[in-house]
């Protein structure tokens, strides 16, 4: 019976956890690929896990368990009906305010009742299996322990294994087989437990008296147990945030924190004590203080270091916490509420990341704040290794370190030598802020660390930063003058809207932009008048690029440019096979499409050489931009663009300069589609 049950909530946590990188990956090219779309998803995942759990408490709670066995039956037979997964509420996000409201509302009717039925499984089958008589049914803990190993391989197994070999369409096919499979696992324990009462071999729920137990958790247990779930769900949504905010929001980095994070209730949960509550005191007095030193600030180390650090302290932190809820676990009769409480924690995480936080935060400042809240809860003892009144004044001095550093954190994020920051704005796709140089020579606009724009006060007609003269967007405007192709050019991304400055009376441009707060930073004269000098007015689209452009008519402009910068990378929805085929769909024949890949952590350029390649299309790139010394004080940047045509001929202005050099894909290179996408062949680890 025993292997029955751990099977059982093995595949229920394997399909629990499948679901949610899927479902995730499905929403997110519908908001332009910004990285609060996981924070949101996790939302609705906890609250749904916090359900799922309230039920399992309920349901345990009917007298005769006949019938917790029959209701239990029905509301997994329910779920069939929403099978297989699809998205089922309206396929287009809205363009004005946050878009946080339908998007639950999306995952409600789209996996909310699958979802819901899943997330049961792990504390019912639990009690079911404390009752059963089992030798190890005095103590079921160990099977959150599994619970926990199949989740934790679910996700190890979506970006390695499922993501490459499987379409979104065999991902949700293979998925409702799951659950079948899942369906008749869980009512076969249920048919053996309710047997072995019948022969008189032990009670299921409240059948039979159970023996003495102690006294039930106190309020205050209650309250430690939520705490101690609310730090490492909140942290880790942070991490997650942070992360995908300076790197790219894709399923890998939703996946590898989640993925610590259920590591560590694995190990906390299980009978073999592998990290002990000591070591992860220790190296949170080691971590914190240079996580939140490259979190303050832009970082030059290799993205593996970075990447390294924060998980490490992920671990560690959450390994302290958890570590600490096994240790205070109750008797086997309250298993359902000391779970109830955990999920209570971690929605409440999710809560305070994607609804309270981006509304008492112009920064991701909760991501430091609840590191130091780790910090603080750690045990303060050095096991001896200090005489007592020197550990007393070493960890006040550290606890007063970490004080100084969180209280500086938004001073220091903001912070650049003779720069006063103008302007901050924190929405649904991350936080927007202008700064100034103290002496009036320039302009410049942040999403995060990312630097998307800048105008000098002495030129503000002339366009800086990624789009001046010597770069290849500047060399496209300059060589294709008074072609027609410029007589009509789509542009997805709008920044400052450096690119109005280049329109010549009689040509139209169209910006598309998802965000409405970069609309009203560019179209505000105070900050930016790219937007209100241009010489002939262009046209703002909110949305999603790519969605937007597929609305517009075929063979409609002369010219695409993609500059759509969500963090500092492209979404990835903008760079597979499925969007180069759309772009040029609405090309005219010797249409170019321009493709800004400018990037610190990822090889852009060898994906779109790989695309290139794939589409029979000819890749080339303006080399002139290294011969130039960037210089912030006089707007240059470094800056790559690469443009791709169908042919030799639609480069024909443009190879008349040297500078201007094919590019040929190497053979590694990789091709992304709409159902595949892997960020490892093109992270720059070093």
């Amino acid at each position: 019976m025993r292997v029955s049950f751990i099977i059982t909530i093995f595949v229920g946590a394997l399909l629990l956890f499948l679901v949610q990188p899927m479902v995730g990956k499905i929403l997110l090219p519908l908001l332009g690929g910004t990285p609060a779309v996981w924070n949101i998803c996790m939302l609705f995942f906890q609250a749904m896990l916090l359900a799922g759990y309230a039920y399992a408490h309920l349901l345990t709670k009917l007298r005769d368990s006949r019938w917790q066995i029959v209701v239990h039956a029905i509301v997994m037979a329910a779920a069939l009906i929403a099978l297989p997964i699809a998205l089922r509420s309206g396929s287009t996000a809205p363009t004005d305010g946050s878009p946080m409201m339908w998007l639950l509302g999306a995952l409600l009717l789209s996996v909310g009742l699958p979802f819901f039925v899943v997330s049961t499984s792990s504390p019912l089958l639990q009690r079911w299996f404390a009752t059963t008589g089992d030798p190890s049914a005095r103590d079921p803990y160990f099977l959150y322990a599994a619970s926990n190993a199949g989740s934790l391989l679910a996700l190890l197994a979506y970006p390695l294994l499922v993501e490459p070999l499987l379409s979104l369409e065999d991902q949700r096919t293979t998925w409702s087989v799951g659950y079948g499979a899942f369906l008749v696992l869980t009512m076969a324990c249920g048919v053996a437990v309710l047997r072995r009462v019948r022969s008189g071999g032990g009670p299921v729920g409240a059948d039979a008296p159970e023996p003495p137990a102690p006294p039930p958790p106190s309020r205050r247990d209650y309250a430690k147990w939520v705490m101690l779930a609310f730090v490492p769900s909140s942290l880790m949504l942070g991490a997650t945030q942070h992360i995908t905010t300076d790197v790219a929001a894709i399923p890998l980095f939703w996946v590898i924190p989640l993925a610590i994070y259920l590591l560590t209730f694995v190990l906390a949960f299980s009978r073999r004590k592998i990290i002990c509550l000591g070591l992860s005191n220790r190296m949170l007095n080691i971590l914190t203080f240079p996580v939140l030193a490259i979190s303050a600030r832009w970082s030059s180390l290799p993205v593996s270091m970075i990447l390294g650090l924060h998980f490490m302290l992920l671990f560690f932190a959450a390994m302290m916490c958890h570590g600490r809820l096994a240790e205070s676990r109750p008797h086997p009769r309250f298993l359902t509420a000391f779970f109830l409480a955990i999920a209570v924690g971690g929605s409440l995480g999710g809560i305070f990341n994607a609804i309270i936080a981006p509304w008492l935060f112009d920064t991701v400042l909760e991501y430091p704040l609840l590191i130091a809240v780790a910090f603080f809860l750690r045990n303060r003892q050095m096991a001896g290794q200090l005489p007592p009144a020197v550990t007393k004044w070493v960890h006040r001095g550290l606890d007063f370190g970490v004080l100084a550093m969180t209280a500086a954190y938004v001073p220091l994020y903001t912070f650049l030598p003779g720069v006063d920051v103008v302007e901050m704005e924190r929405t649904f796709f991350g936080v927007h802020w202008v700064v100034a140089d103290e002496d009036q020579r320039w302009t410049a606009y942040y999403q995060g660390t990312t630097l998307h724009g800048i105008q000098m006060a002495d030129d503000p007609g002339r366009p800086m930063g990624y789009y001046h003269d010597d770069t290849g967007i500047g060399q496209v405007y300059l060589r294709l003058a008074g072609d027609p192709r410029l007589e009509r050019v789509g542009i997805v991304g709008l920044g400052t809207g450096a690119l109005a400055a280049r329109i010549e009376p009689g040509q139209h441009h169209t910006f598309y932009e998802i965000d409405p707060a970069v609309v009203r930073i560019a179209r505000n004269p105070d900050l930016f008048t790219y937007l209100s000098d241009a010489r002939e007015p262009p046209s703002i689209v909110l949305g999603d690029g790519r969605l937007s452009l597929a609305r517009e008519p075929d063979d409609e402009f002369g010219m695409i440019v993609i500059d759509a910068f969500s963090s500092d990378a492209i979404p990835a929805h903008l760079l597979t096979t499925e969007a180069i085929d759309l772009y040029f769909r609405k090309l005219v024949p010797d249409g170019l499409l321009v493709i800004h890949v400018t990037n610190r952590h990822l090889d852009l350029g060898r994906l779109v050489a790989g695309l290139a390649r794939d589409r029979g299309l000819i890749l080339g790139e303006w080399m002139g931009a290294y011969e130039v010394e960037p210089s912030f004080d006089e707007g240059r940047f470094d800056a790559r663009w690469l443009v791709m045509a169908r042919d030799l001929g639609a480069f024909a202005p443009l190879l008349a300069d040297p500078r201007w050099q094919p590019v040929v894909a190497p053979d590694d290179a990789p091709v992304w589609t709409d159902d595949y996408s892997n960020l490892l062949t093109i992270l720059k680890w070093f």
